[in-house]
């Protein structure tokens, strides 16, 4: 084959190869509890993810989260039904969308809880291993984290408001265990920016979407990957909150752990996986370079190198 052949198909692999990973660099996610602007297809199974259009895409089974408040509050509010994860050069984005929040307020005591565990190191046993919120939960080992994120919609400053949507940044009112949203180090110390309006880190809530959306600065959480992988897991429960008395954290289940759902393949009840105190099972998203959106699944780059062949008997051909 000719040397300029070569560079030809060379260059056409670079373009194919990193188009599945860069193809949504520029269209960014706005947090605003409008989930229209993740643009990734649901898997076709509860229980498992895809990887697509720069996105991580978890389908959780519906009606799994366990029901130990039946009768105090609507279990559909914790019931998690999908979870997404894309990024940026400055930020990391997630979205969860839950079954149904109708039945709620932001402020509301009962109001959903959920924690994100974020693992850099990848390195069993270093970091932490607790949920937090008091749930009596804890992380896999090899999960052991260095930051997590925690939305408490229970929020007592918002309460008796009729609430149906919010938006909040990462600032110095987040230095607060009653707080919505809050990012903490495996130190259990509160990250924050004071002052910030939504560059260091933005929750957006819209119930009536049965939505949370939320971003986190890079610099907050280690930096951008620039390659390698981050492990995930994450929990649903119901919160408390006073915000003036420092307070808040998950409805205690005596004797148990107090996650009513988690991200598992263990079923066919959330029960299942937290019984031990333990949720065993975490992901691991892979980023790419040097825009830090997943990586595309393996059967992308099998595609990509079908049309590369494909290519080359035509182009062989014509010489």
């Amino acid at each position: 084959m000719s040397k300029p052949l070569v560079l030809l198909f060379s260059a056409i692999f670079m373009m194919l190869l990193t188009t599945p990973i860069l193809a949504i660099a520029q269209p960014q996610i706005i947090v605003d509890g409008d989930p229209s602007d993740w643009k990734a297809p649901l898997p076709s199974q509860d229980n498992t993810y895809i990887i697509s259009d720069g996105e991580f895409v978890w389908k959780d089974a519906t009606g799994d989260e366990r029901t130990d408040f039946a009768g105090s509050v609507n279990p559909d509010l914790v019931d998690l039904v999908e979870w997404r994860i894309t990024g940026d050069g400055d930020y990391l984005y997630m979205l969860f969308k839950f079954k149904n929040m109708s039945g709620i307020s932001i402020g509301d005591n009962g109001a959903t809880f959920i924690a994100v565990t974020i693992d850099r190191d990848l390195t069993s046993g270093s970091g932490e291993i607790w949920f937090a919120g008091e749930s009596d939960t804890k992380v896999n080992s090899s999960a052991a984290w260095e930051y997590q994120i925690v939305v408490n919609l229970a929020d007592s400053r918002y309460r008796n408001q009729g609430l149906r949507s919010i938006t909040h940044p990462l600032n110095e009112s987040t230095n607060n265990w009653g707080a919505i949203f809050q990012l903490l180090d495996k130190n259990w110390n509160h990250l924050y920016v004071p002052g910030d309006t939504g560059a260091a880190g933005l929750l957006a809530v819209n119930l009536d979407n049965n939505c949370i959306e939320l971003k986190i600065n890079w610099s907050l959480i280690g930096g951008a990957p620039a390659g390698g992988s981050i492990r995930f897991e994450v929990i649903t429960a119901v919160g408390w909150s006073n915000y003036g008395g420092n307070g808040g954290g998950t409805w205690d289940i005596s004797g148990s752990s107090d996650a009513l759902d988690a991200v598992t393949t263990i079923g066919p009840n959330t029960w299942s996986e937290v019984e031990d105190g333990v949720v065993d099972y975490y992901v691991e998203v892979s980023f790419a370079t040097p825009v830090p959106y997943p990586v595309p699944e393996p059967w992308i780059v099998g595609l990509v190198a079908l049309v590369i062949a494909g290519l080359y008997l035509v182009f062989r051909r014509m010489t």
